[in-house]
């Protein structure tokens, strides 16, 4: 009497996809910069998946399309699409600094607004440093963009997953500046700077990985001229603040304009 064997049950082309997708993305963020998108292999995501040959292609078989260059388009549109933006750590920064020391003039609320900028920078580094595929999946999708591929698929994932960060951070970006009674200089808006700060982002996740020494500075920007150490997102978010924001004339009542010519003038 022959052996029974247990067939395992067939899958759906959707199923296999999903399989395949996963095995694809966990490449990616193993990978990160250092094979970048081309270490994504269908051949090894099929190894991982268990899902046959046939099959895998069939998937990602599309008209004149390399399935190869398919699967790996899917796989970083995947990995942006099933990315989660994290925009807690400005609450938590907002609520350090309430009813804090600084004090509520132009200087004092620029000092403030500066000790904001350098906590959010170092809240969000510790953040991607410690969620790796954020980071991994941020920084492909940065060199993907300057590498301007003409891949439709990676040009759509480049495109979602800065749709998706600028929903989450422009109005938080919006509220800062309102809380510190400023408005932008002549042609500059908070989608330009949402886009500039993401941009500041990409290319600090692109060094994070293989550049440690890109992470810190100290700079004496404390009380009484103390050291403090900043990260480089936050010089680079510093700068970009000082360039497009100005005193709004017509600011509330309630609120005092940040002085943040007060930055180099110190």
């Amino acid at each position: 009497m022959g052996r029974s064997v247990d067939k395992q049950p067939r899958l759906s082309l959707q199923e296999t996809r999903d399989r395949l997708l996963c095995a694809g993305r966990d490449m990616l963020l193993e990978f990160g910069l250092e094979n970048g998108i081309r270490g994504i292999s269908l051949a090894e995501a099929i190894e991982r998946s268990g899902v046959s040959r046939t099959s895998a292609y069939r998937v990602f078989t599309d008209g004149d399309v390399d399935p190869q260059e398919n699967f790996r388009g899917q796989v970083v549109l995947h990995a942006v699409e099933t990315m989660e933006v994290d925009s807690s750590m400005v609450a938590v920064v907002f609520a350090q600094l309430s009813g804090s020391q600084f004090d509520n003039t132009p200087v004092g609320q620029a000092m403030e607004m500066r000790e904001l900028i350098r906590r959010w920078s170092a809240a969000a580094l510790e953040s991607n440093l410690a969620n790796t595929p954020l980071r991994a999946v941020e920084a492909i999708m940065h060199v993907v963009a300057l590498s301007q591929s003409s891949d439709p698929q990676i040009v759509d994932a480049v495109r979602l997953s800065l749709a998706r960060s600028h929903e989450v951070f422009l109005p938080l970006y919006q509220l800062t500046i309102e809380r510190y009674g400023l408005r932008f200089r002549p042609g500059f808006n908070v989608s330009y700077l949402t886009a500039l700060l993401s941009g500041v982002a990409g290319m600090a996740m692109t060094e994070w990985p293989v550049r440690e020494e890109t992470r810190e500075v100290v700079r004496p920007t404390g009380p009484g001229g103390s050291d403090q150490v900043w990260t480089a997102t936050g010089v680079l978010a510093e700068s970009v603040a000082l360039l497009v924001l100005e005193p709004d004339p017509d600011a509330s009542d309630d609120v005092v304009s940040a002085d943040l010519s007060s930055w180099i003038s110190a």
